[in-house]
């Protein structure tokens, strides 16, 4: 498995736009704050102007087995709420610096000494993850909920994407799906395979338009997909549908 990464700016801030695999985050970048990037996950982070970093890579396969079963750290590697933002922590940045220490000494016992770090600071990033988890609202507010099922509502035939409709309501992609979920009772995904399909139903009993056509005009990939969909969650084939609706 790869390295689980940590980050920390060493100089002054600086502008930065970032993309860690849970959506994009822009700002400034202060001194001392941190980013997390979890194993096997494609980046991508532009600074603007010089900068100075001090970088961590922890094998996460090792970490694992060092940590032991009942670490309770995430079997991928992934921190939720960290990947989403630059963090901020005094523990966290005394053990990347003590890590980096010991990184080049040649003390006997340095690897056991890092051992011993590497611990400590799967256990602060736990920490860290577990109070950003319990400060994100956990369910979205009225507009938040009207704006965001309106753009779905108004984007049915388009590709929409987590990252681009978490942006509408302001909030990183990782709090709106759980914040989406806990508020309309199911994933982003899954409810507008259920506004497709209820349009879908209107266009079938409406008009004459091929089914083709129809899956196509609701968002659907090909026709075997839409089938597929609407008898999953309409109990019948859209043939069917439209027969059914016109007795």
């Amino acid at each position: 498995m790869p390295e689980l990464v940590v980050t920390r700016l060493t100089t002054a801030p600086v502008r930065a736009s970032m993309d860690l695999g849970a959506g994009r985050f822009s700002g400034t970048q202060l001194q001392g704050q941190f980013i997390v990037v979890a194993p096997a996950v494609a980046t991508t982070i532009l600074m603007d102007g010089r900068h100075g970093l001090t970088a961590i890579a922890i094998p996460y396969r090792s970490l694992l087995a060092l940590a032991g079963t009942e670490s309770g750290l995430p079997q991928d590697g992934d921190f939720g709420p960290l990947h989403t933002r630059y963090n901020q922590d005094c523990e966290v940045a005394r053990l990347i610096g003590r890590l980096w220490t010991e990184a080049k000494s040649e003390f006997s016992h340095a690897a056991l000494y890092a051992d011993g770090a590497l611990l400590q600071l799967a256990g602060a990033l736990l920490r860290l993850r577990d109070r950003a988890s319990r400060n994100a609202s956990t369910v979205l507010a009225p507009w938040q909920a009207k704006r965001a099922t309106a753009f779905l509502a108004d984007n049915l035939a388009s590709d929409v994407g987590l990252c681009e409709l978490a942006a509408t309501v302001g909030l990183s992609p990782y709090h709106f799906a759980r914040a989406f979920k806990a508020t309309v009772g199911e994933p982003p995904h899954r409810y507008l395979m259920t506004l497709r399909v209820e349009r879908a139903k209107q266009m079938l009993a409406g008009t004459d338009e091929p089914v083709t056509t129809i899956a196509h005009a609701c968002g659907f990939a090909s026709s075997q997909h839409f089938a597929a969909v609407f008898r999953r969650l309409a109990g019948v084939t859209p043939t069917e549908y439209r027969r059914q609706a016109r007795l």
